[in-house]
């Protein structure tokens, strides 16, 4: 793991790396938002199966576009509750009540998106790259003292979605 900080010119990167074969994996650092970092809110495979035997200057670890997905998390067709009361206190305001999370396997995209407590309607919305994703839907840390009514597990929400 190799972590480009906000002062590396060019989104530059150096490593020694021993000879072998390698798959290179992107994805967005612990203040990427704060930065406004306009990559791909996942993990995604950059280059796969790049041979390593000498130095190996100018490798470009390129993202592929994303299209804006959303959608809603329900319950039967029906919008989970939460407590109002403690989701508009202005200090709960950013908790994690619910995580979706998607992954393509073939691709090896992966990722989650966090429903806070101020999220209208159980609404999400994130750019994704083309593929076929599973999407789970789990509890997020606050989702207890918000009480919120989704199961107390990681479930499937939908499987093999296409996004073209």
């Amino acid at each position: 793991t190799y972590t480009i900080r906000c002062k590396a010119p060019n989104w530059s990167w150096s490593l020694p790396l021993p000879a072998g074969t390698y798959d290179f994996r992107v994805s967005r650092g612990s203040y990427a938002a704060a930065a406004r970092v306009n990559l791909l809110p996942l993990e995604y495979l950059a280059a796969e199966g790049v041979n390593v035997s000498e130095p190996l200057n100018d490798l470009v670890l390129d993202e592929e576009p994303g299209l804006t997905v959303s959608g809603m998390v329900t319950i039967n067709g029906e919008t989970p509750t939460k407590d109002s009361a403690y989701c508009s206190d202005s200090r709960n305001l950013e908790d994690s009540i619910a995580v979706v999370s998607f992954l393509e396997k073939a691709k090896g995209y992966a990722g989650t998106y966090t429903i806070r407590c101020k999220a209208p309607n159980w609404s999400w919305s994130l750019p994704l790259p083309a593929g076929t994703y599973d999407f789970r839907v789990s509890r997020g840390s606050y989702a207890a003292a918000a009480h919120v009514n989704l199961l107390p597990l990681d479930y499937l929400a939908a499987a093999n979605v296409v996004i073209p």
